[in-house]
């Protein structure tokens, strides 16, 4: 699965949750909701947003 396709499946499920009338369904959405951000919280180097985290070697040069 994709980095967004992550992101995308935990906001599906909250959005079903934040929807679902049924406290057994309920209750087992939020056990989805949970393991898919768990997987995202232990695998950050998968996000689109760990790029920003890096390091840049940009080379810049000085007036002289």
């Amino acid at each position: 699965m994709a980095p967004q396709s992550r992101d995308q499946d935990w906001r599906c499920i909250a959005e079903q949750a934040s929807k679902e009338m049924d406290p057994a369904k309920l209750m087992s959405l939020i056990g989805e909701l949970c393991q898919a951000l768990d997987e995202r919280k232990l695998k950050p180097w998968q996000r689109n947003e760990s790029k920003l985290l890096l390091p840049t070697s940009r080379k810049t040069q000085l007036p002289t």
